[in-house]
C-alpha cells in the first residue's frame, strides 16, 4: 500500500458540526487546513438534527431584547447540573468557559457569512423552574435557509434531501398535529404545498441541520485553503515525544501520513455504533439499533486513538438520550420527542403501569427508564383512536391506513384497553386500573402523579392548540393502540475531557501538547442535565472555535 505524507497547519477528524466549525474557522484565519470525514459525506447526525444551537446571552437574543445575561445562565447551569447529580461532570472551567465564549462564536461566524433566524426559538428551557432558566425562549438558535446551489461543485460532499416543510426546529411540532383543528390542517397544508412548490423551482434549500452543515461547508469553501477528504478514517495519533504531532488516515488502499504544523482537533461522534463499548459502558439493556447516530461513524475508534496517547475519558455511561420507536409506516427508527407529549396517550411498562412524566425533557426520560429498571425497557406508547385521528406517529399520518403497520408488528391493537392488555400479556387489570385513574385526572387537566405537562416546556411541546395544559387527554375511544419505545440517543455523552480552550487532558490533569477536541468525542461539559434545544451542537462548535484560536496563537 502506497504511504504519503502531506502537510497542514491543522488536522480535523470528524466533519460533523465541530469538525465543520473548526475547518471554517481555520480556513476563516488562514490556516491550511485538511478535514478528514469518514462517511462518504460530511454532515454526521448534525445533519438531520434540528440544527439548533443552545447559547445563553447571544447577540442576536440581545438585538431582540431578550432578557438574558450570563449570571442569569450560570444560575441556571449550576442549578440543572447540581439538580441532576452531575458531580462526575468535566471541569467547571470549561462549563465557564463555554458560557463565556458562545456568543463570540456566534458572532464570528456570523461576520463571516454564517446567517441565522432573525429571532431566537420561542423554545423554552428544558428546565423552565430553574433558576435562571428562560421560559419563553431565548437562548435558541435556528439557521437560517441556506441554498446548496450555493456551494457549487462543494455540493458533492453533501447527502441533498427532498425540500423540508418546516424551516426551523421549533414548527416541527405543527407538522405533529395536522388533524388537531381546522387552522392545524390549514397550516399543514400550507407548509406541504410551499415545500412542494419549491421543489419544482430551481434550487436546492436546506433548512436546519443540513443548512447548518452547508453554511459552515461554505465558508471552508470560500478561502480555498481547506481540503476534504471523505471515507475517510483515523487509524493512528503520531506523536513526537510528548506532542501530537499528527495522524494516520486509511482512504481507500492508500495511507495517509499528515503532519500538522499547529496541532490536532479531534471531532468525531463517540461510540454509539459499538456495541461492545456499548455493553462495557452504558446501562443494561443497551443497543446499537435503539441509537439515532449514523451508520458505523460513532464506533468509537478514534476515542481509541486518544486514549492511545494518554487521554482522560470521563462520563462514558452518558447518552444524549432521545426516545426512539420504529416508525409505524416505514419500520425505520425514529425519535418519539413529540409524540409522547401529545394528549390521549401514556407510557406504561410491561406491568401496564405508569412510571414517569412523558412530558419531561428527552433525556430525562431516558434516564427515567433505566431508573425504573427492566420492566420499562421498552416501554409502551398506548394511545387511543382519537390520538391517530389528530396527530402523527412517526411518519403515519391520521389519515394512513395502519392496516399495514399493525400487521408488520409496529402497532398493536386491541378493541378494548382489556384485549390490549392481553395481548401484551400485562397482568390482568393492571392497564385498565392505570387507564381508568388517568382518564380521572384528565378531568382536572392535572397529573397528581408525575405532574405531567406541569411547566413551559412541556406544554409548548404538547398540542399547541389547546389552552392550559395541552398534553392531557383521556384515554377513552377505541380501538385502543401500543407502540414500543426504547431509551435510544443522539450519540453517547462521555469521551475525552477537555480544559477550557478544547484540549485533550491527560490522566494526571495536565492539557496533552497539540491534542484539541469538540463534539461527542468530548464529555458534555454540562454532565448528566439536559439544558436546552441545541445543547449538544452549541457546545460542539464552541469548543471547534476556541481550539483553533488557540492553534492559530501556537508556534
Amino acid at each position: 500500500m502506497a504511504r504519503d505524507t502531506i502537510y497542514c497547519d491543522v488536522l480535523v477528524i470528524g466533519g460533523g458540526a465541530a469538525g465543520l466549525t473548526a475547518a471554517a474557522t481555520a480556513s476563516s484565519l488562514g490556516l491550511e487546513t485538511i478535514l478528514a470525514e469518514k462517511e462518504a459525506t460530511v454532515g454526521g447526525t448534525t445533519y438531520i438534527s434540528g440544527g439548533t444551537i443552545w447559547v445563553p446571552d447571544n447577540p442576536i437574543a440581545k438585538e431582540c431584547d431578550v432578557p438574558d445575561n450570563k449570571l442569569l445562565a450560570k444560575a441556571y447551569v449550576d442549578y440543572a447540573a447540581n439538580d441532576h447529580r452531575s458531580q462526575d461532570a468535566p471541569d467547571t472551567n470549561a462549563r465557564d468557559s463555554y458560557l463565556n465564549n458562545a456568543s463570540a462564536m456566534v458572532t464570528f461566524l456570523r461576520y463571516h457569512g454564517f446567517r441565522w433566524f432573525s429571532r431566537p426559538s420561542r423554545f423554552p428551557d428544558y428546565h423552565p423552574e430553574v433558576p435562571g432558566a428562560l421560559p419563553c425562549g431565548g437562548r435558541t438558535l435556528d439557521p437560517a435557509k441556506f441554498d446548496a446551489n450555493e456551494l457549487g461543485g462543494w455540493k458533492r460532499y453533501l447527502e441533498i434531501p427532498t425540500p423540508p416543510l418546516v424551516s426551523k426546529f421549533e414548527e416541527l411540532r405543527y407538522l405533529t398535529q395536522p388533524m388537531a383543528s381546522p387552522f392545524s390542517f390549514m397550516k399543514y397544508c400550507y407548509l406541504a404545498l410551499k415545500a412542494w412548490c419549491i421543489g419544482h423551482r430551481r434550487g436546492s434549500p436546506l433548512a436546519m441541520g443540513c443548512s447548518l452543515v452547508a453554511q459552515l461547508l461554505n465558508m471552508c469553501r470560500r478561502h480555498d485553503n481547506v481540503k476534504v477528504l471523505t471515507s475517510t478514517r483515523l487509524t493512528e495519533l503520531v506523536t513526537d515525544g510528548d506532542r501530537v504531532i499528527g495522524g494516520v488516515l486509511e482512504r481507500g488502499n492508500t495511507f495517509l501520513h499528515i503532519r500538522a504544523r499547529r496541532g490536532v482537533l479531534l471531532a468525531s461522534g463517540g461510540f454509539a455504533q459499538n456495541q461492545r463499548m456499548r455493553n462495557e459502558h452504558l446501562p443494561s439493556p443497551s443497543a446499537a439499533e435503539w441509537s439515532l447516530s449514523r451508520g458505523d461513524k460513532d464506533s468509537g475508534d478514534v476515542l481509541a486513538a486518544a486514549t492511545c496517547v494518554g487521554a482522560k475519558t470521563t462520563l462514558l455511561h452518558e447518552t444524549w438520550g432521545i426516545p426512539t420507536m420504529k416508525d409505524p409506516a416505514t419500520g425505520k427508527l425514529t425519535h418519539a420527542m413529540f409524540e409522547l407529549a401529545k394528549p390521549h396517550s401514556i407510557i406504561v411498562n410491561d406491568r401496564g403501569s405508569r412510571f414517569l412524566n412523558e412530558t419531561q425533557p428527552y433525556g430525562d426520560i431516558v434516564h427515567a427508564m433505566y431508573e425504573a429498571r427492566g420492566a420499562s425497557i421498552p416501554a409502551w406508547l398506548i394511545l387511543d383512536r382519537r390520538y391517530l385521528r389528530r396527530y402523527t406517529l412517526g411518519s403515519l399520518k391520521p389519515w394512513s391506513n395502519i392496516d399495514k403497520a399493525v400487521q408488520s408488528g409496529y402497532i398493536i391493537r386491541g378493541e378494548s384497553i382489556s384485549t390490549l392488555s392481553k395481548q401484551l400479556k400485562m397482568p390482568p387489570g393492571e392497564l385498565e386500573g392505570t387507564v381508568r385513574r388517568w382518564n380521572a385526572m384528565c378531568e382536572s387537566r392535572v397529573d397528581r402523579d408525575y405532574d405531567r405537562g406541569g411547566d413551559a416546556y412541556q406544554r409548548f411541546i404538547g398540542d399547541t392548540t389547546i389552552k392550559g395544559n395541552s398534553t392531557m387527554g383521556p384515554l377513552s375511544v377505541g380501538p385502543f393502540f401500543a407502540v414500543r419505545i426504547y431509551p435510544g440517543d443522539a450519540d453517547t455523552k462521555g469521551g475525552l475531557m477537555i480544559d477550557d480552550r478544547g484540549r485533550v487532558l491527560q490522566r494526571d490533569g495536565r492539557a496533552i501538547d497539540g491534542l484539541y477536541a469538540a463534539g461527542n468525542i468530548t464529555a458534555s461539559v454540562f454532565g448528566r442535565a439536559s439544558l436546552g434545544a441545541g445543547v449538544t451542537i452549541g457546545p460542539a462548535m464552541t469548543f471547534a472555535y476556541l481550539a483553533i484560536l488557540s492553534l492559530a496563537r501556537s508556534v
